[in-house]
């Protein structure tokens, strides 16, 4: 039987599945619930101490799934990771951008108008601070950190595991949802609302990612989400 061909098994898949939810998601679910049931951790504090966390965190996480879906059998394609298009995946990944901002605006006001003020309550532990890299040095490590964090997040959460729970719960709709969820579940750090904003994040880029299909864009788009969010105001955990 040859490569192409090949489709590994259900169980196979299981098995998968659960290691890149154990390394991948399931300990930032635990560090994102943490505070809720044990009240306020701490969060490292300089701009280089948390863009080499984030980024060592990010490629040790991408490296095992990217090992994962080469020996998958089904190619690269299967997951999303066609070949770069230098201009049209860039320029589309700005469109997805704009349709992100459009979609939070406009939960942003119907949530207010609806529900109130109360959904935008934040945890004491957290704190609006701004993270702005000083100096050509920190910059670099903040836009490597991004980049490396856009790339691992949509690696997991859309490439890999939309592929994975189509095929285990047999429905799009399904994986969409499971997929959203679990992204959302560890940002819930930040206050319900910003978790129901990323759950819709969540559904938004998984939507659009199986339309084509192709991965760059929607990191394009979640690179420039994480960027704006550093330079407006960056939710961030610190002591009590």
């Amino acid at each position: 039987m040859s490569e192409e061909t090949y489709e590994p098994s259900r169980r196979d898949v299981q098995g998968e599945t659960l290691a890149v939810l154990a390394f991948a998601v399931l300990p930032d679910l635990c560090w994102s619930i943490h505070p809720w049931l044990f009240g306020a951790g701490s969060f490292a504090g300089s701009v280089p101490s948390h863009a080499f966390a984030i980024l060592v965190r990010s490629v040790a996480v991408s490296v095992p799934v990217l090992f994962l879906i080469s020996r998958s059998g089904l190619g690269w394609e299967r997951f999303g990771l066609v070949r770069p298009r230098w201009v049209r995946d860039p320029l589309a990944g700005c469109a997805a951008f704009l349709l992100l901002v459009v979609a939070n605006r406009l939960f942003e006001i119907i949530a207010w108008l609806w529900i109130g003020p109360s959904l935008w309550a934040v945890p004491d532990w957290v704190v609006s601070e701004p993270l702005r890299p000083r100096g050509t040095v920190e910059f670099g490590l903040v836009v490597a950190m991004d980049a490396a964090n856009a790339f691992a997040e949509e690696l997991v959460m859309r490439a890999y595991l939309l592929e994975r729970f189509e095929r285990l719960l047999g429905s799009k709709f399904d994986a969409v949802i499971a997929s959203s969820v679990l992204f959302a579940g560890y940002h819930t750090y930040q206050g319900f609302g910003s978790a129901v904003q990323v759950f819709l994040f969540g559904l938004v880029v998984s939507v659009g990612y199986l339309r084509g299909r192709r991965l760059w864009p929607w990191v394009v788009a979640h690179l420039m989400w994480n960027v704006t969010l550093i330079y407006d105001v960056q939710p961030v955990l610190c002591g009590g």
